[in-house]
């Protein structure tokens, strides 16, 4: 059986081996190529998720201080508010036994 793989042995000679490195040359720039363009779109996408990090802080800051202007401007009502709120989860959190 040996004696049957001995012929295809000898093409594999030195020209072939170089021959095939070279071929490589062009998927070696190719995957370069696409690493660098997945690290392009992975620091796009890091930076659009950081912009709406800070976009979705501003917001949340801007609706605290909206909340407790309100609370200051109108302490009854809110004192109201916050009973009744508390009143209605003890009734929806409330065991039935």
């Amino acid at each position: 059986m040996s004696d049957s793989l001995t012929p295809f042995a000898d093409d594999f000679s030195p020209e072939h081996a170089a021959a095939g490195d070279a071929s490589r040359a062009p998927v070696t720039g190719t995957a370069a190529e696409a690493i660098g363009a997945v690290e392009q779109n992975l620091a796009e996408i890091k930076e659009a998720a950081a912009q709406a990090l800070r976009e979705t802080q501003a917001q949340w800051k801007a609706a605290g201080d909206q909340a407790l202007r309100y609370i200051r401007a109108n302490p009854g009502k809110a004192t109201l508010a916050g009973l009744g709120l508390g009143f209605a989860l003890g009734l929806l959190l409330r065991r039935q036994d």
